[in-house]
């Protein structure tokens, strides 16, 4: 807790941060209800782990590979899916800087319009 009462606006400032880069990557998400389906509901939903399925063309399996060789492509990397919800994650730690949210959210947009 030393950190929370040493740094308080530090810490304060880091959650603007992580929760302006989650709603960045939802938006995007969220805007392709026909190519995307995050899991799990809004109520649960994490900022840290996003959790999401890729729907395009109704073949599932199909679609998330080639999201997944797409988003690697440009240097994405670290996507493939949650163990227990398979589908693709993508990590919003304190490490993911606000310019990777904004390629990822970037990305999403244009494999759904592809």
């Amino acid at each position: 807790m030393w950190f929370l009462q040493t740094y308080p606006d530090k810490v304060e400032g880091q959650q603007a941060v992580s929760d302006k880069k989650a709603q960045l990557i939802y938006d995007a998400i969220e805007a392709f209800p026909e190519t995307y389906k995050i899991i799990p509901t809004k109520a649960v939903r994490s900022r840290i782990n996003i959790c999401f399925r890729v729907t395009k063309g109704g073949d599932i399996d199909a679609a998330e590979k080639a999201f997944l060789e797409e988003g690697i492509a440009q240097g994405l990397t670290g996507l493939k899916g949650h163990r227990s919800l398979d589908g693709i994650r993508a990590s919003n730690n304190n490490s993911v800087p606000l310019e990777g949210a904004e390629k990822l959210a970037k990305f999403i947009r244009t494999f759904a319009m592809s």
